[in-house]
C-alpha cells in the first residue's frame, strides 16, 4: 500500500481539479493507493488559517479559548481573526509547525500533536504505508519568501526521510520564482530531501535542467503531465457542451441561459498564476485586451481558472462578453477550453485541456518557467510569452498575434495536437512507475 499525497481537487483551481485525479487513476491500475486529504499545504498563511483543520496555537497573549472562538468563524470574520492571529505573534505565540527548516518543521509539528492529535495521522499513515507518492504539480517554486504549499511538501518528505519509508514525487514542476529569487537556505535542504527521493518525475524539461542541476540526475526522469492522458475525454466534452451547453451551468446559478452557445467560433481568455502581482492595474488592460480581441470577429469568453482569475468577472461585464466562473463543472469547462478557436492564457493545465484539441494558446507570463516549459513540450516554433499584465504596445501585439494565429490555425492546430498525442502516450508511464521502482 503506498499513501498518496497533495490531492488538492477541494482547491477552486482547473489543474488542482484535474490533474491528480489523473494521477491517481494511472496510479491504481497496478497499486493499491490510500488517498491522505492534504489540504494542510494551502499556500499562505491567510490561506492556511481557511484550511487548516484545527486551531494551533504555542504560546503568544491572546487565551486559547478566545482562538479558539474566533477560529471556528474565521471565514466570517477574517480580518479580525488574522488581527488577533498577529497580535499573539508579536507576543511570542506559534500557529504553525510548517517553517523554513524542513528538519524544525518535524520537530513543531511533533510539539503540535500533542495538543492536536488529529495531526499524528500523517505519521500514523506514512508508518502503516510502503512509500508515500506526493503529486508534486506546481508547487515547488523556491522563492524568497518561499510559500507553505512548497515547504509543506518538503516537510512531507522529510518525515518520511526520518521514518525511512521511500518517496515518489511525481508529475512535478520545480522551479526558481522570476520575481523573488531562490530561497538559498532552504535551497541546501531541498537539495539533501531530493536526493533521498527513491524517484522524481517532472513533467517538463525546464523543471529537469533545474533539479539537475540542484540535486544530480540519478533518480529523476521527465514524464509529462498526468492530465495528458485525459485527452481523448477533454475532446469528448467539446462535443457535450456544444450540444449540450446548459452542461456549463453552476452554483450558485446566476448566468444568462442565452449566452450559454459553444457551437460558433470563440476565443477565450484566463489570466495567470501572477495576476496578483498588478491588481492595480490589471483590470484596465484586461478590459482594454478583450475590447480589441472582438476585433477578430469572434465571441470572446472569460474564463476564470482559478481564485487569482477573478478580476475576469468584473472585466467581462465591463465588455458585455461571456464569463465561465470557476464553479463551472470542471469536465464541462474543459470542453468549453477545447472547442475555442485560440486561448490567451498564463496557466499551465488549462493549456493542457486546450491543447488536447490542438488549440492554439497565446501565453502570457506566469509563476515560473511554465508557460514557457508547456511551449517546449508541444512543440511551438516561436516561444514568445506577453506580460500578465501587457501595456498598450503589448495588447497589439498579442492582437496582431492572435490574426496570424487564425489565419495559419489548422496547420498550428494539426501540429499541437501531434504533439499532445505524442505526450500522451509518454504520460502514461506512470501506470507502471511506482511497481517497477519498488
Amino acid at each position: 500500500m503506498h499513501l498518496y499525497l497533495n490531492n488538492l481537487r477541494e482547491l477552486p483551481n482547473f489543474g488542482c481539479r484535474t490533474t491528480g485525479n489523473a494521477l491517481e487513476e494511472l496510479l491504481k491500475i497496478n497499486n493499491i493507493i490510500e488517498e491522505y486529504d492534504a489540504t494542510e499545504s494551502a499556500s499562505d498563511p491567510g490561506a492556511w488559517a481557511a484550511y487548516a483543520k484545527v486551531p494551533l496555537k504555542d504560546g503568544g497573549i491572546v487565551p486559547r479559548s478566545i482562538y479558539d472562538k474566533l477560529f471556528s468563524i474565521r471565514r466570517d470574520i477574517p480580518k479580525i481573526f488574522r488581527a488577533m492571529q498577529w497580535i499573539d505573534k508579536i507576543f511570542g505565540a506559534s500557529h504553525d509547525y510548517i517553517t523554513n527548516d524542513p528538519n524544525k518543521s518535524i520537530i513543531k509539528y511533533r510539539k503540535f500533536s500533542k495538543s492536536a492529535p488529529e495531526l499524528s495521522n500523517l505519521e500514523n499513515k506514512i508508518l502503516q504505508s510502503e512509500g508515500i507518492i506526493i503529486n508534486g504539480e506546481g508547487t515547488l517554486i523556491f522563492g524568497n519568501p518561499t510559500q507553505r504549499d512548497a515547504l509543506y511538501l518538503l516537510f512531507v518528505i522529510a518525515l518520511a526521510k526520518e521514518l525511512k519509508r521511500p518517496v515518489y514525487l511525481l508529475n512535478a514542476m520545480i522551479s526558481s520564482c522570476p520575481y523573488s529569487g531562490e530561497n538559498l537556505p532552504l535551497l541546501r535542504s531541498a537539495k539533501s530531501l531530493l536526493k533521498y527521493c527513491k524517484l522524481i518525475s517532472v513533467r517538463e524539461s525546464k523543471s529537469y535542467e533545474y533539479v539537475a542541476a540542484l540535486s544530480g540526475e540519478s533518480n529523476l526522469r521527465h514524464i509529462p503531465d498526468a492530465l495528458f492522458t485525459w485527452g481523448p475525454r477533454i475532446r469528448y466534452c467539446v462535443e457535450a457542451v456544444r450540444k449540450e451547453p446548459k452542461l456549463c451551468i453552476s452554483h450558485p446559478d446566476n448566468l444568462p441561459k442565452t449566452d450559454l452557445v459553444f457551437d460558433r467560433p470563440y476565443v477565450c481568455i484566463s489570466g495567470s498564476s501572477s495576476a496578483w502581482r498588478y491588481k492595480e492595474k490589471i483590470h484596465d488592460q484586461f478590459v482594454k485586451l478583450i475590447n480589441h480581441l472582438k476585433e477578430v470577429g469572434q465571441s470572446v469568453i472569460c474564463v476564470e481558472t482559478c481564485d487569482g482569475d477573478n478580476f475576469l468577472e468584473k472585466a467581462a461585464k465591463e465588455c458585455n462578453v461571456f464569463f465561465l466562473p470557476k464553479r463551472t463543472p470542471i469536465m464541462a469547462a474543459m470542453g468549453v477550453l477545447a472547442g475555442a478557436q485560440i486561448y490567451i492564457t498564463g496557466r499551465y493545465h488549462p493549456a493542457i485541456m486546450a491543447s488536447a484539441n490542438g488549440v492554439p494558446c497565446i501565453f502570457l507570463t506566469s509563476n515560473s518557467h511554465k508557460t514557457t516549459s508547456i511551449q517546449l513540450l508541444l512543440g511551438y516554433e516561436n516561444i514568445r510569452e506577453y506580460p500578465v499584465c501587457p501595456d498598450d504596445d503589448e495588447i497589439a501585439d498579442i492582437l496582431k498575434h492572435a490574426k496570424e494565429t487564425l489565419a495559419n490555425r489548422v496547420d498550428v492546430s494539426h501540429q499541437i495536437y501531434g504533439e499532445f498525442e505524442r505526450r500522451r502516450i509518454e504520460a502514461s508511464e506512470y501506470v507502471n512507475i511506482v511497481e517497477s521502482q519498488s
